[in-house]
Order: C-alpha cells, then structure tokens, then sequence
C-alpha cells in the first residue's frame, strides 16, 4: 500500500516478481551493546508497462507524463497483510529510491527501495535541545522526538530505571544524530529501542528499559522442530572476562563564566536587516574543548552585546538591536535584528554566559573473573555509560555484565522458517515483533530455551512463499527483584536481585 493524497491505496494489483520482495527491521546484531535499531529496509517492483492497473506506460516512472500522482520519494509505504480474518501491518516506511527499467520491450518494471522511520533518525541533526537534569531516559527520548520535524505514527516509553544528573549535554547540535542520541542513552542504561509493527498503523516507536524484558513471561511462538534454519555459534569472542564501565561525573561551574565570544571583524546589520549567528559553548581555559552549560543569561545590552554605527565601537545603537537567544544544551542561537531606521549597525561585541558543565575526569570500573581469564585469556568489553555519573552505578553494571558473560555460551544468531508450512508458523511470523519472547527447540543443536527477539526479516517469493527469520537473544530466566511489586519481592525466595 502507498499513501496517496489523504488515502492509503492499494497497489496489490501492480505488485510484481521478480525480485522477491525483502523487508527487514530491529536490531540486527545480537551482542550486549546490540541495543538500538538500524534503519529498516523493504524492496519490491512494481508493474510499469502498459498492462497494469492504470493501464499506463511509465505509472511509476516519476519523470513520466503518466506518473502516477503521489508517487515519489518520500511516499509513505506499508505492507499489509489478511491473515484468518485478522490484518497486519509487517512493514512501514517511505520510499527512497525508484528504479524503473528502461526500454520499450524490456521488463519494464520499477524496483521500489524503502526505508523506516529509523532511517529519519539516523540523518536528523539534533537542533538546540535542552539540557535535561534529574531525569529518566525515557524523558530525554521523549525531548528528541518532540524536537524531530517528522515524530513515529505512534511510540511507547517504558519508564527509565535510572534517575541521570545530566541528559543531552554530550550531544553537539552540528554533528549528532538523533540515532547517536539514541545509542548514548540506551548503552548507558542497557536498554533497548527500536521500531516494531502492529495491527493498527504498522509503526510504533518503542523504549524498553532493561526491566522490560525481565518481566516478559509468557512466550509469544514457540518453534519446535518446525524451522528450516538455525545459526547457532559456541565461540570464544562471546566470552567477556574483563569488564570495563565508564562513567562520567560531571562539574559545574559556582559562578557564572563566559561561553561564547563573537570572534572576527564585526558584522554589519542592514536597516530592518535581521541575522542569526550560533554561538558553540567552549570551555573557557581551554578554548579548543566544547563544552554545555547550564542557567544561561538573558543577554544584557553593554555587558553581553555592543550595537554601534561604526566598526570600531563608536555610536551606542544598542536600544536598536533586537536580540533573541534560543539556548540548547551546548550551543545557543541569536536572532538579531537592526531597528533603526536609519542606518546600518555594528554588532562590534557578542558573547553567552552562565554555567559550564564539564566531563574532564571520567571514572573507569573494571571487574575481571579470574578464572575465566585463566582459561580462555583474557577477553575485554569496554562499555560507554555517558549518562551515568556514579561509579558506583559502573560498578554494578560492570559486575551484572560479567556474570552473565564470563563463561562459555551458545550464541543463536538467528532463525529461519517458512510461514505457510503451518497455522502457528504463520501467525508466528504475522504476531512476532522485536522484544517479543519465544521458544526455539531443536534436536540436532540440543538448543531447547526461550528468547526474545531483536530483529526480523522476511522473504515473499512469486508463488507467496513467506520465509521469516528473528535474530535472537537468550532470554534471563531468573525471576528477579521488583520493589513494591507482589510476586517480585521476596528476595532469596522467588527473586534474585536485579539492578
């Protein structure tokens, strides 16, 4: 289907093969850092000769005088599927690329390339966000998405486990992508987040913390035999022996100090001109360091600003500028504008101040189990906690990391079955999303266990084959330890403790 005006039209009828058409969407990888989605992809062709629906040579030829209407990069697309009475969306996005085959006699058909919404992610730049203090992950990702111009069709967001001191102050309006936001703030808390599909639009943005996943008991397919692949690797590089965890305490200025200072010859300002200049925090010590700052002033006319009618200073203009400052975590923005009628104005002295925020003294944790490494050498993981400032928080990850990875394990990269073998494959493949728990058991690998899924692809070959495939992570069996919650309290007794 393909979002035509304010419609989703069906174009079923001009949907040819060859090629199969691919999709695939979530966390691809299947390591410990392997927490946030990669930008999903799906790939189909379409009949554009004159015997398709519209009866048209070139219908999805954008460059055509038949081209459809609506149809171009940037269209919305979905994959929508009726199964037993029950539809499904397996797939939602925007076409990227159009190729339509040339030539008057040859197959004459366009191979449509589309992507999802974390594709937007993953080419926005972040545009002066707030910096955040005492707050939970979840709220800092709700931050991104408000400030994203085109937010997911629909999102939910666990509540963080973690309260951070300081959220977004590492992120550079200029270079970091909403998608390195997103991996800053899941690594620091070992939470996932992804984009799954449902049975209402086929796009909801998730944030799971690393609770979420703990409290999925219940198995959504269960997988018995009935595969057609299983990628199972018992391999030394998935043994981790010595931990390291980062974290980063921040220190913040008493008093106020400067930020930012206008550098260069000064810029003149036309009669009811206006411009905007960004001003780039740096550290005021060591110039070449970027900073962010916190309770940054209102800029005061002859301490933060000079308006003059010459280069050098002369002719107080200042009750003629107008100066709007729009402040993110690290960087600030001036609108200024010249309301003289008049003449032109100078800005001949511009400068931020208010209350830099530094990461100068990092604190590494490290935890090492020595007979791990006495055995298998040793075999190091460095995780990048950015948003944690207590290392005693590194500690504990640090320690939650190796007991779980010190020892030799069976990594399940992936499975692989056909859906149209069965009933329960099919509604395997149609219900199954990204964190979803299943069980996979297979005689010949002695792999019997449940796992919860990272990522999915799909093939839909000419006769409608459907082959799925879920990249797997190994599920935590322990029951662990929620405050407040019946069931889940009892430590030593039906609980281990958790984090």
């Amino acid at each position: 289907m393909i979002f035509s005006g304010s419609t989703w039209t069906n174009v079923t009828p001009d949907w040819i093969f060859p090629p199969n058409t691919t999709g695939k969407y979530g966390i691809p990888g299947t390591g410990p850092k392997d927490l946030v989605a990669t930008t999903g992809t799906m790939k189909f062709a379409l009949d554009n000769s004159p015997w398709n629906s519209s009866g048209c040579l070139g219908y999805y030829s954008p460059d055509h005088t038949n081209a459809r209407s609506g149809f171009d990069i940037g269209t919305a697309t979905r994959l929508k599927i009726t199964y037993s009475g029950s539809t499904y969306y397996k797939w939602r996005g925007t076409i990227k690329g159009i190729a339509p085959d040339a030539g008057q006699y040859g197959e004459r058909r366009s191979q449509i390339d589309c992507v999802d919404w974390m594709d937007k992610a993953a080419n926005y730049k972040l545009d002066l966000l707030p910096l955040l203090a005492s707050v939970t992950s979840d709220c800092a990702i709700a931050t991104i998405l408000n400030d994203m111009p085109t937010p997911p069709a629909a999102s939910t967001l666990a509540t963080g486990v973690d309260t951070l001191a300081q959220v977004l102050d590492t992120d550079k309006d200029e270079n970091t992508t909403a998608l390195a936001a997103f991996q800053k703030i899941a690594e620091s808390g070992l939470d996932y987040i992804y984009v799954k599909r449902d049975q209402t639009g086929g796009e909801v943005f998730k944030y799971d913390s690393r609770h979420t996943r703990l409290k999925i008991s219940t198995t959504t397919a269960c997988l018995n035999d009935t595969m057609t692949g299983l990628q199972v690797m018992r391999d030394q590089k998935n043994i981790y022996n010595r931990i390291r965890a980062t974290t980063y305490p921040r220190r913040v200025d008493s008093a106020s100090v400067v930020l930012f200072t206008l550098q260069g010859d000064p810029p003149g300002i036309g009669i009811g001109e206006t411009k905007n200049y960004w001003g780039r925090f740096r550290d005021p010590v060591g110039a070449a360091t970027r900073i962010s700052a916190s309770a940054v002033e209102t800029p005061v006319a002859g301490t933060d600003y000079e308006f003059s009618s010459t280069t050098g200073g002369g002719g107080d203009m200042n009750a003629n500028l107008g100066i709007s400052a729009s402040v993110g975590a690290n960087a600030i923005r001036y609108a200024l504008t010249n309301n003289s009628a008049i003449q032109t104005g100078y800005l001949t002295s511009l400068m931020a101040r208010g209350l830099g925020i530094y990461l100068y003294d990092p604190v590494v944790v490290e935890k090492t189990d020595t007979d791990s490494a006495s055995q298998h050498g040793d075999l190091p993981m460095t995780l990048n906690l950015v948003y944690q400032d207590a290392p005693l928080v590194g500690e504990d990850f640090a320690n939650w990391l190796l007991s779980r990875l010190k020892d030799p394990r069976s990594d399940i990269k992936g499975v692989r079955f056909i859906a149209n073998t069965s009933d329960a494959l099919m509604k395997a493949f149609l219900q199954v999303e990204p964190s979803d728990r299943v069980e996979i058991t297979e005689t010949a690998t002695g792999i019997s266990d449940e796992f919860n899924v990272n990522g999915i692809s799909f093939n839909i070959d000419a006769n409608g084959l459907i082959t799925c495939e879920w990249s797997l992570v190994e599920s935590i069996d322990d029951k662990f330890w929620f405050i407040g919650e019946a069931g889940n309290s009892e430590i030593g007794e039906t609980t281990t403790v958790g984090f």
